[in-house]
Formats: C-alpha cells, sequence, structure tokens
C-alpha cells in the first residue's frame, strides 16, 4: 500500500496521499534523504491509515515538521463531464470514496495542502470544502504548468494551471512567486496536447512544493 523511503535525518517528514509509485515527490525525497511515504492504492483502508499514523508518530518523537499533501482522482470534475448526462458514474464514486477518507491522513500534518487542475468542478462540491475547511486549508494559488517546463512533444508550452489549497499562507506564496505567472506568448492547442502526460509533477514543481513545506515549517 505504501512506498516508504527514509534516509538520513530531515526536519521534515511528507505524505503524498494518491500518488503514482515513482511519483516526482517520491524520487526527489529519496535523492535529498527526506522521510516519505506515499500512499498508492487502498486510501480507504483503515490499515492504510493506521500503518500510516504510526509511521507519522514516529517522525514527530525525532521532532519533525509533518506535511500532507493530497490529489484526488479529478475524472468526475474535468470539463468534458459536462458534456455528460449527469448521472454518477464509477469515477464519481470513486472520487466520493476517496474523498470521504482523506480527512484522516490530513489530521496528521502540521501543514497541509489539496491539489486539482485549477478548471475542475470538483473544487465547488461541498464534500471539498467540508475536507478543506476541517483541514483549515483557507489558503490557495494558481501555478501554470508552462512555467514548470511543461511542453509538447514538438516543445509549445502548455496552458494547462493547476490550484493548490494550503493551511499556511507562506506555502501558497512560494509557490505563486515561482509558478503563478504565465508570460508565454501563446500555448499549445487542445488537439497537440496529451493530457496524460501532464497528469504527473514535474521535476521543477515537485521541487517547488518541497521548498514551500520548508516555507511554511519555517513561519507556522
Amino acid at each position: 500500500e505504501m512506498l516508504m523511503n527514509e534516509i538520513g535525518p530531515r526536519s521534515f517528514g511528507f505524505v503524498e496521499v494518491c500518488c503514482e509509485p515513482d511519483s516526482q515527490l517520491s524520487v526527489l525525497t529519496l535523492k535529498g534523504g527526506i522521510s516519505y511515504v506515499g500512499i498508492v492504492k487502498d486510501v480507504q483502508s483503515q490499515e492504510v491509515l493506521s500503518q500510516v499514523s504510526r509511521c507519522v508518530l514516529d517522525w514527530k518523537r525525532k521532532g519533525k515538521w509533518i506535511h500532507v499533501h493530497v490529489s484526488t482522482p479529478c475524472a468526475s470534475g474535468s470539463p468534458l463531464k459536462h458534456l455528460s448526462s449527469g448521472d454518477a458514474t464509477v469515477s464519481d464514486l470513486e472520487w466520493e470514496s476517496i474523498m470521504k477518507s482523506v480527512g484522516g491522513f490530513l489530521a496528521l500534518g502540521d501543514s497541509k495542502s489539496f491539489e486539482l487542475p485549477f478548471h475542475n468542478s470538483i473544487w465547488s462540491r461541498p464534500l471539498t470544502e467540508r475536507v478543506l475547511n476541517e483541514s483549515s486549508m483557507s489558503h490557495c494559488c494558481q501555478v501554470y504548468l508552462c512555467q514548470c517546463g511543461v511542453t509538447t512533444s514538438s516543445g509549445k508550452p502548455i496552458g494547462k494551471s493547476l490550484c493548490f489549497a494550503a493551511s499556511h499562507f507562506t506555502f501558497c506564496r512560494a509557490l505563486h512567486s515561482r509558478f503563478g505567472f504565465c508570460g508565454c506568448d501563446e500555448h499549445a492547442s487542445i488537439s497537440e496536447i496529451n493530457y496524460a502526460s501532464t497528469a504527473r509533477y514535474p521535476e521543477k514543481l515537485a521541487r517547488g512544493i518541497l521548498s514551500a513545506v520548508k516555507a511554511a515549517m519555517r513561519d507556522p
């Protein structure tokens, strides 16, 4: 259920909820010796939450600051969803099941963040708003993937943007200062973009997220 990399002492631990086994955040934390745990499946399992809780408790005993980052499946809130009948789909039910479970992980963090594409109807759902409120994630920022070096195979910048909600203003300020402005003359057209390739964080953004955690830790 988890990937666990703990190489050497560092000042914070990072929990990534809903990720791929080789996520860019897991790669960078391993390289940097940062305590990390990633949940790649069975987010709804109480046993998985218990395992992560035990891991985090151990980190806290060592004096580490804990950051929990969540990114749920976003297909059910995609703009393309508005072209369907509006009936609940498998992706809708999957998302709701996961979203009802992430609060237990978020409660483990000293700082917390939640990310979805900027243009996604999930942001306006009552369940999303409830989870964000309960976790005190009242700050947000927009991140342009083109500023993170994301391009098409032909080198054209991709105009997709993400939105990060967070518990700490300094986390959002750090991301905004690096990726919150777009100066591109033009972006690739929709027909040129393989959107599956934009689902993973590029290395530049993953580094920015880790730097933002450090900013939150310095100014709690």
